[in-house]
């Protein structure tokens, strides 16, 4: 039994997470798809990409138990260490297959969905970008090094036996030319927003269920700080990075899956919600403005007629000063304290 180290805990803790947050999202779909009873091309296309997922995870545990419980480099002996190299090669083929296919299924899904020519057209030419993209990198990746198995026998580069690519350098260019990708996809639907003759509301719900994918690029971009750390001498960043790429496999499939649960989800009594929402917003805002404005105006008038002497009052001033003096006294100053004590006049204003 191979006793796990703290990286094979963490491997363990977020492929079975993960696998459960990729395989709901994916139970869900095809419960939305039976009820619709269709299932359609891109269906097909992210179940193939759940399978190559579901084989990169296998991947990724195996590698770490042949390696003794870890995916820490630092951690491991020569035969230990070619072992997870052989396995972490492996992986990079997979992950490459699945996050394309995601990719392509998302795209095919914008063509029956958006029916505009030139929509149609771009969508066309970024599938057709993402499995040229594929292609490339696959091949890069399968012959990074001369010969292939230099790739997990490092020590041949070492002895000046094997020539490389430099997988710093790799994996810069395969992960931002991958964030590229993922932002012309996030872009492409949103551009259409505004020519949909969809209400408000209903356009802030697949808004929001698109700006959900931008998720994978910001995955995307964290996985590159660590994978090209693990390129340098900082092998212990190997083990962060596969973490972030179960990930990013994960949150991409299920935000693939995201706009097919129309059928499970009242999108209409959504949208109403989020519509009466603001209106309350809107109006309980104005109703307090107005209310502010009411109560300074009452106030204000109040104080006004605080301010003004009685009649009484302007009878004295030509008759007796003391006693005019005296009914300020006992008439305004007392009515004044009151009034800023119970809250009914502004004490600014007193």
């Amino acid at each position: 039994m191979v006793q796990l180290k703290a990286s094979g805990n963490s491997a363990v803790a977020v492929s079975v997470a993960m696998s459960i947050v990729a395989s709901i999202a994916l139970i869900a779909r095809f419960v939305a798809k039976i009820k619709i009873k269709k299932l359609a091309v891109e269906d097909v296309v992210i179940i193939v990409a759940f399978s190559t997922y579901s084989g990169y995870v296998g991947v990724i545990l195996t590698g770490m138990m042949k390696a003794g419980g870890t995916l820490d480099l630092s951690q491991t002996d020569l035969i230990q260490t070619t072992e997870l190299l052989k396995y972490v090669y492996i992986s990079e083929l997979l992950f490459t297959i699945t996050i394309s296919l995601v990719k392509i299924s998302i795209l095919v899904f914008y063509q029956k969905i958006f029916s505009t020519p030139g929509f149609r057209k771009a969508s066309f030419v970024v599938g057709s970008v993402c499995i040229l993209w594929l292609l490339v990198c696959c091949l890069v990746s399968v012959f990074q090094c001369r010969p292939i198995s230099a790739a997990w026998h490092f020590e041949l580069a070492l002895l000046g036996q094997a020539q490389c690519i430099k997988y710093g350098h790799f994996i810069i260019g395969y992960e931002l030319s991958n964030v590229l990708l993922d932002i012309a996809i996030i872009a492409l639907p949103l551009s259409m927003l505004k020519k949909l003759q969809l209400a408000l509301e209903r356009k802030i719900v697949v808004a929001c269920m698109v700006l959900l994918g931008s998720l994978v690029c910001v995955i995307c971009i964290i996985r590159i700080g660590y994978m090209n750390q693990t390129a340098s001498t900082d092998t212990s960043s190997l083990p962060i990075g596969l973490d972030w790429s179960t990930v990013e496999l994960a949150i991409a499939i299920t935000c693939a899956c995201l706009p097919c649960y129309g059928p499970l989800i009242n999108s209409a009594k959504l949208a109403q919600y989020i519509s009466s929402w603001s209106n309350s917003r809107l109006l309980h805002g104005f109703s307090k403005d107005r209310a502010l404005k009411l109560n300074y105006d009452q106030e204000s008038s109040k104080y006004e007629r605080l301010a003004q002497p009685s009649e009484d009052i302007q009878h004295l001033t030509h008759n007796d000063p003391k006693a005019l003096r005296g009914s300020l006294t006992r008439q305004i100053v007392p009515n004044e304290v009151e009034a800023v004590l119970l809250g009914e006049v502004p004490a600014d204003i007193c």
